[in-house]
């Protein structure tokens, strides 16, 4: 009975570890700062898909960040083809972002005008617009990849 318990154990270990890893693999692929990730746009000649979102009230928001921009299909398109750049409006106090951030998002929603949350802009390195769309729930994540490489390779 204790071997059981304690495979499960290392079982659920494994488990969390591995999901913890893959969500620290995630994040690590989008910049918040529009500098940054202009740097690494211009050093791989890659485009910037930029995402503005309010992460922790906007409910097509969070439905487009777990069935879409979380999605291992668009994660590994975006690994090698796109710089990923966060720009995120959040209104609860525990989410609250710096002073610096909250400039630094409200100078590119002041320059690139999303009319609606969320809104994906797919900008060059240089941060010229090339296209954008909003979420469309009947999407799934392979579509937002077809289309943000038609759009690229145009």
């Amino acid at each position: 009975m204790q071997y059981k318990m304690s495979f499960f154990l290392l079982l659920l270990a494994l488990v969390v570890q591995n999901g913890l890893a893959q969500d620290a693999s995630t994040e690590n692929l989008w910049f918040t700062q529009i500098e940054e990730a202009k740097a690494q746009a211009q050093a791989n000649n890659q485009p910037i898909v930029m995402i503005f979102s309010g992460s922790d009230w906007c409910r097509p928001c969070m439905a487009m960040k777990n069935r879409v921009l979380d999605n291992k299909v668009f994660t590994d398109f975006a690994k090698e083809n796109v710089v990923l750049l966060e720009v995120d409006f959040p209104r609860r106090s525990q989410n609250k972002l710096s002073p610096e951030q909250t400039k630094h998002n409200d100078g590119l929603a002041e320059k690139y005008a999303p009319k609606f949350f969320p809104t994906l802009v797919i900008v060059d390195s240089s941060g010229q617009e090339i296209d954008r769309m909003g979420y469309q729930s009947s999407l799934a994540a392979a579509d937002y990849v077809k289309y943000i490489k038609f759009k690229i390779t145009q």
